[in-house]
């Protein structure tokens, strides 16, 4: 280790000072580094007592068996019935390793698996919906490009993709919410007027769809 000691002595004499004095500059610098890789990190969110648990999943998002709800609506007092899940999904898209200029990605969508084929019912793309907000200090922000407030359903996001651009990202981090279609009155973000709740009307069986995500950093 190297360690100096600087020394300075000041010596009174009658009629005679002597003073020592110095001039030092110093340089700072600080680095931030360059992105690496982009982190998408997926997680179940359920809501209880303690508000909204988000719990990390990995790249499979099943709402697994969906439960039988009856529920008023609040306005028009009519009892609906619905097959629902209890959970929906937050897909978080950032940088990882370091910072970034901005981020663009697209994501698409593609049905699988609708034992309503049968009878040329809709499948997930219709009972399904995917809401682009972006997150600065805590605090979530609809991407209103998209479905006009937000939120849209699986089945509109174009065979190209829906494609989210840094510009609309901004220095936030980019979360997508996947859920199902309740038409809920309540939500801060409606459901499409056109989305399907799943009932007694469709099928039993697996209802599967796959969605692509393609993300670029710069």
């Amino acid at each position: 280790m190297y360690k100096a000691i600087f020394t300075i002595l000041i010596f009174f004499l009658p009629g005679i000072v002597f003073a020592a004095s110095s001039n030092t500059s110093f340089s700072l610098t600080a680095t931030v580094n360059a992105a690496t890789g982009i982190n998408i990190v997926t997680s179940s969110l359920t809501s209880g007592a303690q508000g909204d648990v988000l719990t990390p999943t990995g790249s499979s998002l099943s709402f697994g068996n969906l439960i039988y709800t009856t529920f008023t609506d609040p306005v028009t007092k009519v009892i609906s019935n619905a097959w629902l899940p209890n959970n929906t999904f937050a897909i978080d898209i950032s940088p990882g390793g370091g910072s970034a200029n901005g981020t663009d990605l697209t994501v698409q969508y593609a049905e699988l698996a609708n034992p309503n084929n049968v009878v040329n019912g809709h499948g997930l793309g219709w009972k399904s919906t995917i809401t682009f907000v972006v997150i600065n200090d805590a605090v979530e922000t609809p991407i209103v490009a998209h479905g006009g407030t937000g939120k849209m359903l699986l089945k509109d996001i174009p065979a190209l993709g829906e494609t989210i651009t840094a510009a609309q990202i901004g220095k936030g981090i980019l979360r997508m919410y996947v859920g199902m279609v309740t038409k809920n009155p309540g939500d801060e973000i409606k459901d499409p007027d056109d989305g399907e709740l799943f009932t007694n009307l469709d099928l039993p069986g697996e209802y599967t769809g796959k969605l692509v995500i393609s993300a670029t950093i710069f």
